[in-house]
């Protein structure tokens, strides 16, 4: 499974379980992958 997808499902299982740790956790790491896959391609 590609990466990006992995870390959408790991938000969308922390949000559908109501764990608020989990799904913080899941976005900061979305965000720090995107920042890194962006700063690769510029």
């Amino acid at each position: 499974m590609p990466q990006t997808l992995q870390e959408h499902k790991a938000l969308f299982d922390a949000i559908r379980h109501q764990d608020g740790d989990a799904a913080e956790q899941a976005a900061l790491t979305m965000i720090a992958s995107s920042t890194r896959r962006l700063k690769e391609i510029t």
